[in-house]
């Protein structure tokens, strides 16, 4: 996959992107000079996923790709606990994709800026 560096050290910047419209609106419209490309290996989130141990809290922040990697995450293979993700398209984002969640029995724990948290509410057990 492609991603579009800014900065030229070969490190990784704040506005590194997979996103080539991004890219572009922050070198054009924002003034953040030109981009290198360089290429990088993928793999599927559902085949990190079945890779690693239980997972209990997912971040997911891959500069422009989040919503695609959201949707495309099998909640009924991974019921992970807690999943927060950018949405700086849609803020508190898609009703798709709230509806993706609440089918799983996740609810909105929070919104905040252009990141969205769901979560699985835990049973209260009497003791």
């Amino acid at each position: 996959m492609e991603v579009f560096k800014f900065g030229g050290h070969g490190g990784w910047s704040d506005i590194d992107t997979l996103d080539r419209v991004t890219a572009e609106m922050y070198r054009t419209v924002k003034g953040f000079g030109e981009y290198t490309v360089a290429r990088v290996p993928i793999l599927g989130i559902n085949e990190l996923l079945a890779e690693l141990p239980e997972v209990n809290f997912l971040n997911i922040d891959v500069e422009g790709l989040d919503g695609e990697l959201v949707d495309a995450l099998d909640l009924d293979r991974f019921p992970i606990d807690v999943i927060l993700f950018e949405d700086n398209e849609v803020w508190g984002s898609t009703s798709k994709r709230r509806e993706k969640f609440a089918k799983h029995g996740y609810e909105t724990l929070f919104v905040s800026g252009g990141s969205v948290c769901f979560a699985k509410p835990k049973l209260q057990m009497d003791h």
